[in-house]
């Protein structure tokens, strides 16, 4: 089902992604919608963790926009520079790989931040 990349749906997830970042609640290097999941580079703080995190930014989409998440999610911790180059390669490559697009440069639905480092 493709709810996440509709053009009165993506740029609102991904606004709501960028005022996490803002107000310093999470970094997130790197998150990019696909049409029935995102993929996403994020740190969080050890108070209130990821979970929490999580949970609350999942809330406030789905109150804003009526999105429908799976419950939970997965994630994987990077614990080096190769990592995280790596799964930024896989996540910005992922439309692509899927036929959504020529080139991964011109996917829209991503926000990537450069202002700190990870």
């Amino acid at each position: 089902m493709n709810q996440l990349c509709l053009h009165d749906i993506a740029p609102s997830v991904l606004d709501a992604a960028r005022f996490y970042h803002d107000e310093l609640k999470w970094h997130c290097r790197l998150m990019l919608l696909m049409p029935d999941h995102l993929h996403a580079l994020i740190a969080v703080p050890n108070s209130p963790g990821l979970k929490t995190t999580i949970t609350r930014w999942k809330g406030y989409i789905s109150k804003t926009i009526s999105i429908r998440w799976q419950q939970d999610f997965f994630d994987h911790r990077l614990r080096d520079h190769w990592q995280v180059e790596e799964k930024t390669s896989y996540i910005l490559n992922n439309p692509l790989r899927r036929g959504l697009c020529q080139n991964s440069s011109d996917w829209p639905h991503v926000f990537h931040s450069t202002d700190r480092p990870l």
